[in-house]
């Protein structure tokens, strides 16, 4: 079960992806896929923690550059 710690920074990165800040190039399905793998890590306890660095990797890739 994931922790509000992994949960977060996941609905951070939809509600990103709904704004339409989404850095153009992205498609829906590899944001989806994206997630989907992350969820899987965050499976694992021992392994949220790199979970958690991967979403704010995608986070800011999903932002592109300003």
């Amino acid at each position: 079960m994931c922790t509000e710690a992994i949960r977060f920074p996941t609905r951070e990165a939809l509600l990103l992806a709904s704004d339409q800040a989404v850095r153009p190039g992205i498609a829906p399905d590899d944001l989806l896929m994206s997630l989907g793998g992350i969820a899987l890590i965050a499976a694992e306890e021992r392994q949220r923690e790199l979970a958690s660095r991967l979403l704010d990797l995608l986070t800011e890739g999903l932002r592109g550059q300003e």
